[in-house]
């Protein structure tokens, strides 16, 4: 680490205002001062002894009576008063339960000179008996009643035969998952571990360790004896098996013991999985060891649900650590309230390192400048602006531009705040009913938040309006507590929330909705103030809709876990009121893809609302939510950089590019130049990061969907391909990749064409091809080609360097006489392959969706139904008994290409290979090939 310099200075480094010695871990105690031994009394420990049992009847029993306090002092036992207890402890006639004339003699004549050797000791505990109902039991002195009175034994052995023999006694004696008491005895050793871990090595067989479910073993013992001897072998041996256990407990508080000893990588990902805090020690032992290359991941750490119990020790030791690194994740920390106090402080106090690291994060894009550019105004308000100004040098133009404006050169933005007497009623109505609370107010801090801007783009809404209208919502949604119902919300409130669409700057008022998101997950997403998600309804805009979607798929790291999801589920419900085609895009995606059934359930009820609420079929719907992502009727969106300007041009899914006004193509959004406006290339970044979203979905969706209705053979009506499809913005420039067919009233192909950029259509002979007389269009499928005619597209399609979004043209075609060979090789294909492995690599297959029937995890059968007919590709005769048909009536079948009408799957009712329709038999036959492939049968 470089040395220290001062904080406030120009100078900016990375440092450490640590006591070196801290960084030096030794996690084992010094040795204890040497202790005068006690002078030992064989009455009083016989009284002591007789104490632990009582009279039942004529015999005394033992009975759960504390000793622990008998070695208090340990280490002033004298080895006469060790071997005493010892012996006492572990005779077997003392232990029978006789009565005092035979209990008290035999204390009294033990032999305290002769100390057993450590095999005779080993053999007297392994011969411990304890007599229970139903006769004599051979048990080990831990595991019975009398559990937590027989752990100080350790104690004794310790003072016998030294901490090193005491392990090997209690490893030779015990049962592993026995020995928790005996081993915690040990825990203050300072005998060198390496000692101790050869023990462990010579008796504790690590590949037995890793088969066994033993709960008691990983909960009990291992901790303690990891602790003591902190072998990384047995250590990484019982990760491996924890981090795969439903159960982690295990990886108590003694496992912060264990931490240091692991390589760096090692503790961050035990840390965070296995919820081990890090003690300020051990932290910075690590800094010291990863450096400041690595200092955020030491943040993420300490600020993780994993470093909970000790985070605020621990960032009171990250304030002393200086590096301009560490800002960006102090920007976040200073988000949420566990630490938005030290965060912030370090922000403030650190000088020259903060300020440098801040400068630099306003020159990028995302929440973070935001947050820089709030400190920076603090600090120029504490006179620092000097500093600031001087550290400038070095950076980007673009950084330097947004500090001096946004921070040094700061001014009103021209547009005035709402006077008192402009207040429209439905304002003062919020006014009135409305008052958020302080503790709201403060989470929110909305004063940082961006302006809201009125219809007009005239003026900005008071910050009192602002908290207005976010208390209202959350007054009219009060949270519902666990299974309890659902607290009913003011109707009138309800009323006045929902009717703020269309009141207010659709862009600002998306914008200050975001910052309300920021600010709730900065702060990992406390139930008491999720009220806000209800705005997302009337507030929220295409870039709001854009923006949830990943965070709403990740909903357990962005919303939180209360009741199964709940915030997730109102994010996704308020989707539909938001009322755009982007919005009902991101719906749809989310009931299509989402991994989680409730969310994805949820999604799909809102799309089936929206389907009654419009009369939309679905087929219709998925025509009229296709978004245009922001670009124009051609499918393009200029980005202004001041003197540049650059036009992105969506040619389809292999042809996005940036054109400048010279023409020169760009593979990528162009960097900025000194000659670049500030504020508008921060823009125009800011624009394309919502459009490449966008974008990157919408060809996701679109390609999958046009690749089923190519499969389905789907129609369209005329009038709806030529506006949905043909006169889309980015639909059209999918629709120019692909051959197309106008189809009569009875769905017959009647002429074959190719759209063009004009959004005209033109057949082989380069001829305009008219739809006025067709009824419904279509996407063509090789098969229904000639192979004369399919050769001529596909010329022409190279002709024109058309590349396809998927496979059409280029798509083989099998028919029933080519296909003979290759049916009769099914059961090889299958021979051994379980229905899991066929599901799995079916999914990754451009065959569309196949259904796998299994008996006993076998493949019996796939099928699929396309045009009317099912397809089965039938492996096994059972097959069919899963459609219903009885075995009696099941005809001896062999594996084979099979027929069937799509609403009749009944081996009677077979279709001959010649009266199936070519595309389905090419479809079947293409399944069954594209299997054999992924399996290596070429």
């Amino acid at each position: 680490m470089s040395e220290r310099v001062e904080s406030w200075s120009l100078e900016v480094g990375e440092y450490h205002e640590l006591d070196p010695a801290l960084f030096a871990y030794d996690p084992v105690p010094q040795e204890p001062a040497a202790v005068p031994e006690r002078a030992f009394d064989r009455a009083a420990s016989i009284e002591l002894y007789m104490q632990m049992f009582y009279m039942s009847g004529e015999r005394r029993n033992f009975r759960l009576a504390s000793i622990g306090g008998v070695w208090t002092q340990w280490r002033e036992m004298s080895k006469q008063e060790a071997l005493f207890w010892f012996k006492a402890l572990t005779s077997l006639q003392l232990q029978v339960g006789a009565q005092d004339e035979v209990l008290l003699p035999e204390l009294a004549a033990l032999d305290l000179e002769t100390i057993p050797s450590p095999e005779q000791a080993t053999a007297m505990l392994a011969e411990r008996v304890y007599y229970e109902a139903g006769g004599p039991q051979a048990v080990l002195p831990y595991y019975y009643n009398g559990a937590n009175a027989y752990g100080p034994l350790t104690y004794t052995l310790r003072v016998l035969y030294g901490d090193l023999g005491a392990l090997t006694i209690v490893l030779d004696t015990l049962r592993l998952e026995d020995s928790q008491q005996f081993l915690q005895r040990l825990a203050d050793s300072a005998h060198p571990r390496e000692d101790f871990i050869k023990v462990v090595r010579e008796r504790v067989q690590v590949d037995d360790l890793l088969t066994t479910k033993h709960y008691n073993l990983y909960y009990y013992a291992f901790p303690e004896l990891v602790a003591l001897a902190p072998d990384l072998e047995l250590i990484r041996a019982l990760y491996e098996v924890c981090k795969t256990s439903y159960n982690k407990r295990w990886w108590n508080n003694r496992m912060v013991d264990v931490l240091p000893y692991l390589e760096p990588d090692e503790i961050f990902e035990w840390s965070t999985l296995l919820k081990i805090p890090l003690r300020p020690d051990g932290l910075t032992s690590l800094i010291e060891r990863v450096g400041f290359e690595r200092i955020n991941e030491v943040l993420r750490l300490i600020t993780s649900s994993a470093g909970k119990a000790t985070r605020k020790q621990n960032m009171q030791v990250m304030r002393k650590v200086h590096s301009r690194r560490m800002v960006p994740k102090m920007l976040e920390l200073a988000q949420r309230k566990q630490t938005k106090d030290v965060a912030t402080a370090w922000l403030q106090g650190e000088g020259a390192n903060a300020i440098d690291g801040m400068i630099e994060a306003v020159g990028r894009s995302g929440k973070k400048r935001r947050w820089a550019i709030e400190q920076l105004r603090a600090l120029k308000e504490q006179g620092h602006g000097e500093l600031i100004e001087r550290l400038l040098e070095g950076h980007k133009k673009t950084a330097r531009e947004l500090v001096r404006q946004e921070v040094l050169e700061l001014q009103d933005d021209g547009v005035p705040e709402l006077a008192p007497e402009q207040l429209e009623p439905w304002m003062l109505e919020f006014l009135e009913k409305g008052q958020l609370e302080q503790e709201s107010a403060e989470f929110f801090a909305l004063e940082h938040a961006p302006a809201i801007l009125t219809l007009d783009r005239q003026a900005r809404l008071p910050l009192a309006l602002t908290r207005s209208i976010l208390a209202v919502c959350i007054q009219a949604h009060p949270l519902k507590q666990g299974r309890k119902k659902a607290q009913e919300g003011d109707p009138e409130l309800l009323k006045m929330t929902r009717a703020l669409r269309g009141k207010l700057d659709e862009e600002s008022a998306g914008e200050w909705l975001w910052h309300l998101y920021e600010r709730w997950w900065a702060q990992e997403t406390p139930d008491a103030q999720s009220g806000f998600i209800w705005l997302t309804g009337p507030l929220g805009n295409d870039s709001v809709a854009t923006r949830l979607l990943n965070p709403i798929k990740s909903h357990t790291q962005w919303f939180g876990r209360y009741a199964r999801g709940e915030h997730a589920k109102n994010a996704i419900r308020c989707l539909r009121i938001i009322g755009t085609t982007q919005a009902y895009a991101t719906l749809f995606t989310l009931s299509q893809t989402h991994t989680n059934k409730t969310l994805r359930a949820t999604a799909n009820s809102a799309i089936n609302g929206l389907l009654k609420q419009k009369g939309w079929t679905r087929e219709q719907m998925l025509d009229r939510i296709v978004p245009d992502a922001g670009l124009d009727a051609s499918g393009t969106y200029v980005f202004d950089y001041g003197p540049r300007q650059f036009e992105l041009r969506f040619r389809g899914a292999f042809d996005i590019e940036f054109v400048d006004e010279d023409g020169k193509r760009f593979a990528r959004i162009p960097a900025v130049r000194k000659s670049d406006d500030v504020d508008k290339v921060t823009r125009a970044k800011e624009d394309y990061k919502i459009i490449r979203q966008r974008l990157k979905v919408l060809v996701e969706q679109q390609t999958e969907r046009l690749f089923e209705a190519f499969l389905e053979l789907t129609h369209w009506p005329v009038a709806d391909w030529q506006a949905y499809i043909l006169g889309h913005p980015l639909m059209m420039h999918f629709a120019r990749k692909l051959v197309w067919c106008a189809c009569d009233e009875a769905g017959a192909m009647v002429e074959v064409f190719l759209p063009g950029e004009d959004r005209g259509c033109m057949g082989l002979d380069y001829e305009a091809v008219e739809l006025e007389g067709a009824a419904t269009v279509r996407l063509v499928h090789p098969a229904e080609l000639e192979p004369g005619e399919l050769l001529e597209w596909t010329d022409l399609l190279t002709d024109f360097e058309i590349v396809q979004p998927f496979e059409q043209l280029t798509r083989p075609v099998y028919t029933p006489s080519s296909e003979a060979r290759w049916r009769e090789r099914i059961p090889q294909l299958f021979e051994g392959k379980w229905g899991w492995r066929v599901q799995q690599d079916l999914v990754a297959l451009p065959i569309g969706a196949w259904h796998v029937g299994m008996v006993n995890y076998k493949v019996a059968g796939l099928t699929r139904s396309l045009l009317g007919t099912r397809m089965v590709i039938q492996c096994g005769n059972t097959f069919w008994q899963e459609w219903g048909v009885k075995e009696e009536d099941l005809p001896q079948l062999s594996p084979d290409l099979y027929f069937v009408p799509a609403d009749r799957v009944h081996p009677d009712a077979l279709i001959p290979d010649e009266d199936v329709d070519a595309v389905v038999f090419s479809e079947a036959a293409y399944a069954l090939h594209s299997l054999a492939k992924v399996w290596g049968f070429v």
